[in-house]
């Protein structure tokens, strides 16, 4: 086996009982050295072992199913997003609010497309089949063979084909969900506020004695809080204001598409939070590049 069960899953066969209880004992053992000490992670450890299992077995279908792509792609693909987004800046400050929110629309379809090259979820040639609506993304992660278990290993009660149905209908912008995507508009400000409300979770609670001798063990402790937080954002904010600037693809380049809207620009919450919205987004980009 190797070094610390690291390569565990290269090795081990799922459909022999033999090697597949070996694999759980060498496992199990890992987790009681990292969790050593640790009262309040080996209590969750001990209740939760069968869970722990389900998770590490899911290693070897995740990357199955992953895409590969280099470095400099993914990076090209966040360099460009980054641009967007000074694109918008720039057009916001001369109050070309049109040309502003349709920059902001391209800077989070290729920062959604670059986490999906990142995560091996897409590759290069995926790209016009998510084509300028990101929620065709969301459709694309949620395919994935292995997301029903990894939702049951971590004991999240939906239905994955449910919430497949859902994303697939705002997929596609049509008259009957128009107003209602229109209407997360008022919602903006409550998702910044709930980014913040998670960032200083999220900072607390890896700050713990416990949790951060954990993650110097494991080796991704030093920028763990920056990454987990870039993935929390990725997670919460990219999905809800992609939905959002979504409607707007069409709308910002044709006077006769804008007009079925029936908004004024100045008028949208997005808008009058669009400099803290810039700013979330490039730092969450450059760690991200950071990270690639």
């Amino acid at each position: 086996m190797a070094k610390k069960g690291r390569y565990l899953t290269k090795v081990v066969d799922f459909e022999n009982p033999k090697e597949v209880e070996k694999a759980k004992k060498i496992v199990n053992r890992r987790v009681k050295v990292i969790l050593k000490d640790k009262p309040k992670y080996e209590e969750i450890a001990s209740k939760r072992s069968e869970d722990i299992w389900d998770i590490f077995k899911l290693i070897p279908q995740i990357k199955k199913s992953m895409k590969s792509t280099s470095k400099k792609i993914v990076k090209s693909w966040i360099r460009s997003s980054i641009i967007e987004l000074d694109r918008a800046s720039l057009l916001f400050e001369n109050k070309d609010y049109g040309g502003s929110i349709h920059h902001l629309q391209m800077a989070i379809e290729k920062g959604i497309k670059s986490y999906g090259l990142q995560m091996g979820i897409l590759g290069e040639d995926d790209m016009k089949k998510i084509s300028h609506n990101p929620m065709r993304f969301f459709v694309t992660l949620l395919e994935q063979p292995w997301i029903q278990s990894a939702v049951r290993s971590f004991g999240v009660n939906k239905d994955i084909q449910t919430e497949l149905g859902k994303l697939r209908n705002l997929s596609t912008i049509n008259e009957k969900n128009l107003k209602m995507i229109l209407d997360l508009d008022k919602d903006i400000p409550a998702f910044l506020n709930l980014r913040n409300v998670v960032k200083k979770a999220v900072e607390e609670g890896l700050s713990d004695d416990e949790t951060r001798s954990i993650l110097e063990q494991i080796e991704i402790g030093s920028n763990m809080k920056s990454v987990y937080i870039m993935w929390t954002e990725f997670a919460v904010f990219y999905m809800f204001i992609g939905l959002f600037t979504s409607v707007f693809h069409q709308a910002t380049s044709y006077p006769d598409e804008f007009r079925k809207l029936g908004i004024k620009y100045s008028d949208l919450n997005l808008i009058k939070n669009f400099k803290p919205i810039i700013e979330l987004m490039k730092n969450n980009l450059t760690c991200l590049e950071k990270n690639v």
